[in-house]
């Protein structure tokens, strides 16, 4: 959290055992987003991710993650 922080990234912790478990395969669909300062960032799984704020939405910005997935054709 601290980096994030340091970065000014929004970073929202969700316990894990809040994820939809990740299908066989998912590592085969992880997809660069791309370089964020010193960080590289992936999604692990774009259709698991999407799956999981679907299945457990607590935030406010969860159905603006899977639109920004949708819109920058974010699939593997």
């Amino acid at each position: 959290m601290q980096i994030a922080k340091e970065l000014k990234i929004n970073v929202e912790p969700v316990p894990l055992d809040r994820f939809v478990s990740l299908p066989v395969g998912s590592t085969d669909r992880q997809i660069r987003i791309g370089p964020f300062e010193n960080l590289e960032i992936y999604v692990a799984d774009p259709y698991g991710f999407a799956l999981s704020k679907l299945d457990h939405s607590f935030f406010d910005t969860d159905f603006d993650d899977i639109i920004f997935l949708m819109r920058q054709n974010l699939s593997p």
